[in-house]
């Protein structure tokens, strides 16, 4: 936790925190989702059981794709950002392999 709270509140922004929230982000997700899913539903079956099984049946498909849509937003948060890292390592990697290669060169 201890690196989570520094990198938090890292005002230089190497460093992310994005990673270490999406699962907790998706999890939070699915908990809300299945809470409002099952009120829906028993609030269709408070008007009767046809609104109810429509309520549930609706539900169910509106939950499932917006689950789908956090998951691929989640998602692409994550390939930007290792992307950027790795891009980062093999700036660092390149920049290290031109040192050497220029002290070879100055020998």
């Amino acid at each position: 936790m201890e690196n989570f709270f520094s990198k938090l509140f890292n005002f230089s922004f190497r460093e992310f925190v994005a990673p270490q929230l999406v699962s907790i982000i998706y999890f939070l997700t699915i908990v809300v989702t299945v809470i409002l899913a099952i009120i829906t539903t028993v609030s269709g079956f408070a008007q009767g059981i046809l609104s109810g099984l429509g309520a549930l049946s609706v539900s169910i498909i509106i939950a499932v794709l917006y689950l789908l849509v956090i998951r691929v937003i989640l998602e692409s948060l994550l390939a930007v950002i290792r992307t950027s890292e790795n891009t980062d390592e093999l700036l660092k990697i390149m920049r290290k392999e031109n040192e050497t290669q220029k002290e070879n060169e100055s020998q």
